[in-house]
């Protein structure tokens, strides 16, 4: 079961947290015209994240349908999964702390600076004080995100956030 987030997705939260499996998606005719329209050659590393920020971006509606579509397996050689339990809390804190984080940022940003001109202009000025904020460290990278509204979906996420914020880790 995927976790029901009470939060809203939207480009805010996309920017720092992927909410959506890929393994579930599914994307109406307008969605795939974006796919199409992405560059080829943009090294992306996770589709289902790239998919949440280009649709969202865009401006297209995300929704979430709770009741299970598909059998998923979840094993202990998953190279990505369902992140849950004290293992994967401490791989999520190495991963924070070597700034592997930071080098999916670097890359989101770079594919969506790639196709900028196709989010809305809100959307572009979110990019931007992320960009802005990642620039900085301490209180005031802090403050560059919040001022732009970004979020994760719970509150030990938002302190995650911070602190990544704080460490120049985002």
């Amino acid at each position: 079961m995927s976790p029901l987030f009470k939060r809203p997705p939207s480009f805010r939260n996309a920017l720092v947290q992927n909410v959506m499996g890929g393994n579930t998606h599914i994307l109406n005719p307008a969605a795939v015209e974006l796919v199409r329209k992405t560059p080829d050659g943009l090294g992306i590393w996770y589709v289902d994240w790239w998919l949440y920020q280009l649709v969202s971006g865009c401006g297209g509606g995300i929704i979430f349908d709770f009741e299970p579509g598909v059998l998923y397996r979840q094993h202990d050689n998953n190279v990505i999964g369902s992140f849950t339990g004290t293992k994967a809390c401490a791989g999520r804190i190495w991963m924070l702390l070597s700034g592997y984080f930071r080098n999916w940022n670097d890359e989101n940003i770079r594919a969506l600076t790639e196709i900028e001109a196709m989010l809305t202009p809100e959307n572009r000025k979110i990019l931007a004080g992320f960009r802005q904020g990642r620039q900085n460290w301490g209180l005031r990278a802090w403050a560059m995100f919040r001022q732009v509204g970004l979020y994760r979906q719970t509150k030990l996420g938002d302190l995650s956030l911070f602190l990544a914020a704080i460490m120049h880790k985002m």
